[in-house]
């Protein structure tokens, strides 16, 4: 009986939805320079096992970053779309190599399980956020990504 009810809190968990969070690490500042930029805490609520939901990401002066997501596998045409826009505009593929070294982008994120998420602040700027799930299908399944900003700073994803 205890692992019938142990079974169904955790069902309701899932419907419910659950909270994961990140830090986003400042690599670059602003225009590729190498000034500091603010720590900020990223927070996931999903829900359906963590492939979309509610992103917030807030910045240690208090600003706020909201906007959906949701995790694209290879074949995703709308999703591809999408990540793409989105790489153009914030220079995605080359945030991904000066974190992880060249060609990082092209031979581990590009045919992955992907999230490309565009947050809104609310004071009007925007950052973007790019992660990939490695080895997406096992049990030690983990998140790596980086963030970008309009202003141009870098930021590397710790889950």
């Amino acid at each position: 009986m205890n692992r019938l009810h142990g079974l169904a809190l955790a069902c309701a968990l899932v419907a419910i939805g659950c909270t994961a969070r990140a830090h986003l690490i400042p690599v670059l500042g602003q225009g590729g320079e190498g000034v500091a930029v603010e720590l900020a805490e990223a927070r996931f609520d999903f829900a359906g096992f963590g492939r979309a939901g509610t992103l917030e990401v807030r910045t240690a002066s208090g600003r706020v970053f909201t906007g959906p997501y949701r995790f694209m596998e290879p074949g995703d045409a709308s999703g591809l779309e999408q990540s793409r826009v989105l790489e153009a505009k914030y220079r995605l593929p080359e945030g991904w190599d000066a974190i992880n070294g060249p060609s990082y982008f092209t031979g581990q994120v590009l045919g992955g399980v992907r999230c490309v998420a565009e947050l809104t602040g609310d004071d009007g700027r925007h950052v973007v956020l790019d992660m990939i799930r490695v080895a997406p299908n096992t049990k030690s399944s983990e998140l790596r990504g980086i963030a970008r900003d309009d202003r141009g700073a870098l930021y590397k994803v710790v889950l």
